[in-house]
């Protein structure tokens, strides 16, 4: 889980830190990008900066807290379920922790 900037967004378009999302991705992975900010909800890709995250494969935690982006993960990890399907869920509220 990481937390970055509003709506996603990392500075300088995550030079360094996209070979390592990727790396993680394609060895099982999945990275949830939350934000630190109180409020708003985060939208890879509405800008620039967040866009190499969505391209890196990461997947959005909208306005979803860290500390339930991690509870839903270890659920989700649990139910043997494939990776892509944890990537839909992730986006999906399931049990309120997702206003929107």
């Amino acid at each position: 889980v990481l937390e970055t900037f509003g709506a996603g967004n990392i500075p300088g378009g995550g030079g360094k830190l996209i070979p390592i999302i990727k790396k993680a991705f394609s060895s099982g992975s999945v990275v949830v990008v939350c934000s630190q900010c109180p409020g708003g909800t985060v939208t890879l890709g509405a800008y620039k900066t967040s866009s190499s995250l969505k391209e890196a494969g990461a997947v959005s935690g909208k306005d979803m807290t860290t500390e339930a982006a991690v509870a839903k993960l270890y659920y989700l990890f649990s139910l043997g379920i494939s990776k892509g399907k944890i990537k839909e869920k992730m986006e999906q509220n399931l049990r309120g922790e997702l206003s929107r």
